[in-house]
């Protein structure tokens, strides 16, 4: 960090700080459903969800092409995060 600016290290402490809060409050969230888990592991089990896009080809006559988005295949401990925070709102409704 001995390159960046005054201002840069504020902005940094400015959204980490809020950060690691929020995640040490998921973290006891998660403890009062029974999971124990570590910060860093809690974010990267939910950092293995993963949405897919699948790209169609265009037909003729179409403008654009078709496109369906999916979610990968979930653990039950990432299931669980996922219902926890109710991500699913921010899933395109499937067809």
């Amino acid at each position: 960090m001995f390159h960046w600016t005054g201002s840069k290290i504020q902005v940094h402490a400015f959204y980490g700080v809020p950060a690691l809060r929020l995640t040490s409050l998921r973290q006891r969230e998660l403890g009062r459903k029974g999971e124990s888990l570590s910060i860093n592991r809690m974010l990267e089990e939910l950092g293995g969800i993963r949405e897919m896009l699948v790209v169609y080809p265009r037909r003729p006559g179409q403008r654009q092409a078709p496109a369906a988005t999916c979610l990968t295949r979930m653990t039950a401990l990432q299931q669980l995060l996922f219902s926890l925070r109710t991500l699913q709102r921010f899933c395109p409704a499937t067809r």
